[in-house]
């Protein structure tokens, strides 16, 4: 069977409003496992990936506002928790999966308001999802630091307080 990895460098996984409506994961997922089958692969796609949705460009509302793209996204993460490890620091993707998961409501057309309990369940959940994969491909404490900065700014770049 040929590897992901013999197919690109970066992925991008794009979810569709199609499979939202229906309720159909299993593309998605059967592309998310692949990222998991060995440690080889594993290392290959540290933060060569990203994810989007697509079909709602049309909707004024954004992504975590949708119902069914927040209750799909919410079963997606249940079921792969590995964001922080696989998902680029510089996209949309990590941001959307956090606000999806998150307790959040709007405020104003530029500002909404995450409720600091569920995004410290979120960190926690992610950084324990990190710590798992860490630990089954030999991460150094260095790296996993690094990591964790990372992915720490990331968020304090896409969080503002207000």
């Amino acid at each position: 069977m040929e590897k992901l990895m013999d197919f690109t460098e970066f992925l991008i996984i794009e979810i569709s409003k199609q499979e939202i409506e229906s309720n159909d994961f299993q593309p998605v997922f059967r592309t998310l496992n692949r990222l998991l089958e060995d440690k080889e692969t594993i290392l290959y796609f540290f933060e060569r990936v990203e994810i989007s949705v697509g079909g709602y460009e049309n909707d004024p509302r954004e992504l975590w506002e949708i119902p069914e793209v927040k209750k799909f996204i919410e079963e997606l993460d249940t079921q792969f928790p590995y964001w922080f490890y696989f998902l680029t620091k510089y996209g949309a993707g990590l941001k959307m999966i956090a606000f999806c998961c998150s307790n959040l409501i709007k405020l104003t057309a530029t500002k909404v308001w995450l409720d600091p309990d569920s995004l410290d369940k979120f960190f926690i959940k992610h950084f324990g999802a990190v710590n798992m994969l860490a630990y089954k491909i030999n991460m150094t404490e260095r790296e996993n630091a690094e990591l964790s900065k990372k992915i720490t700014d990331y968020f304090s770049h896409n969080f503002k307080r207000i």
